[in-house]
């Protein structure tokens, strides 16, 4: 099988922030260090789903277990940037709510080993808001200059990873019906929107500050 040079490119990168992190790790402290674990798990998933697809077997597991994961990670992150504790303790409360509805969903109207339609637009949506709150936070609140606070680029980058990954959610759903080029280019445009957040979640990480 065949892959395109900007696919094994998205996958070396997926790696930098690791090392990026590894770099900076006698500075991350707290959250930093959930979203540090949360960088690995994701590099992890991507090897190991690039190395199921070579050899022809459905990943789609790896990804159902991912998003549970994530989850987790991203929301006790977000949450513990909100500036009311009632915010960041309902952002939180979602945790234990969307880990019984992983593991119900699974049961019943979702296979492990398809795709998460329901649990992904949750989280997903879930994500967004926790992310744009967490950035009026920041625009609002925060003194100094944003550009050079890493919890500000974190935020932004998954923000945009979020978008990001529900756009092409939503685009896949018809990518089998799709002409082999309009396929192609929807999987450029993962792989080249996957090289960018990298890069954001890099800078985040050495822009950590001793704590």
């Amino acid at each position: 099988m065949n892959y395109s040079p900007l696919s094994l490119i998205s996958l070396v990168v997926a790696f930098v922030p690791v090392f990026a992190g590894f770099s900076r790790i006698k500075f991350i402290r707290r959250e930093y260090l959930i979203f540090f674990f949360f960088i690995i798990v994701g590099a992890i998933t991507e090897i190991v789903s690039f190395i199921l697809s070579i050899q022809r077997i459905n990943n789609h597991w790896v990804a159902q277990i991912y998003d549970l994961l994530e989850y987790i990670l991203v929301m006790l992150v977000l949450s513990t940037w909100q500036k009311d504790s009632k915010t960041r303790y309902y952002f939180r409360l979602t945790i234990p709510v969307y880990v019984l509805f992983w593991v119900i969903s699974k049961f019943t109207f979702e296979q492990l080993n398809g795709i998460g339609n329901y649990t992904h637009t949750f989280s997903v949506v879930a994500f967004i808001i926790a992310s744009v709150s967490s950035l009026i936070y920041f625009v609002t609140e925060e003194q100094g200059h944003l550009i050079r606070e890493a919890r500000f680029w974190i935020a932004c980058g998954l923000l945009l990873f979020f978008c990001g990954n529900f756009m092409f959610y939503l685009l896949i759903k018809d990518f089998i019906s799709l002409n082999p080029q309009d396929a192609m280019n929807i999987m450029y445009f993962r792989w080249s929107f996957s090289i960018a957040i990298n890069i954001i979640f890099t800078m985040s990480l050495l822009l950590i500050k001793r704590c």
